[in-house]
């Protein structure tokens, strides 16, 4: 990748839908939180983006995507549009987390270094990670899990901020397991594919990518169905 590039960033895991195209140094981005119209909408988004950088989507060179967790259909939207694009046009990918997304969102409107990211995961559950800040990005301390809010289990070493769509819901629980670890809670921040587009440059330049046969959802849980 150099300063020409263009990277198309996706993502429909949470509430929120986004697209955004980095393109000769710029980005240029739609976002919406738009619950169950992902699939009318990131199409169109897409498509804005490329119109307003003058791109054809056969001059990408490379592609992003928020791998989870998040929506059971939500992931699987985006995981299945990316997957096809990278095997029509033969371009790498590289898969961001959800809650790495929203780590550096937050992050970035702290002083702190560290945070703890949860995001409602239903069934009185949360997806959650700890993140710690590097340089102009951040590093996940763990991996991302899930679990009932009043089960969180606090690293020692955690001292920081919070964020995420969990604190609302779970507020109590979250106190009383953070307890003074908790300094405050950035709620609610949704990711945007803009930010997943700043995740994913260090490892495009490392060539640290997947091919179109490993682009899969993370869903943490197995899918429910009921009906």
């Amino acid at each position: 990748m150099n300063a020409e590039s263009n990277i198309l960033a996706v993502d429909t895991a949470t509430e929120a839908c986004s697209a955004a195209l980095l393109s000769r140094g710029k980005v240029y981005q739609r976002f919406a939180v738009a619950p169950r119209q992902h699939h009318s909408l990131i199409f169109d988004m897409c498509g804005a983006v490329l119109d307003e950088a003058n791109v054809n989507i056969a001059e990408l060179d490379g592609l992003v995507y928020g791998r989870g967790p998040g929506s059971f259909t939500g992931v699987r939207i985006v995981a299945s549009m990316i997957q096809g694009l990278a095997y029509v046009h033969d371009l790498p990918v590289v898969a961001i987390s959800n809650l790495q997304t929203v780590a550096l969102q937050a992050l970035e409107q702290s002083q702190e270094t560290q945070v703890l990211v949860a995001m409602d995961a239903r069934m009185q559950e949360i997806y959650y990670g700890y993140y710690q800040k590097e340089g102009d990005l951040v590093s996940a301390l763990a991996d991302d899990g899930i679990v009932a809010a009043d089960k969180l289990i606090v690293p020692d070493t955690f001292n920081g901020i919070g964020a995420g769509t969990a604190w609302p819901l779970y507020q109590q629980s979250l106190k009383k397991v953070l307890a003074k670890r908790l300094k405050k809670w950035y709620a609610p921040i949704l990711p945007t594919a803009a930010a997943m587009l700043r995740l994913a440059m260090p490892r495009f330049a490392t060539n640290d990518t997947l091919l179109a046969t490993d682009v899969l959802p993370v869903y943490l849980r197995h899918p429910v169905f009921t009906g």
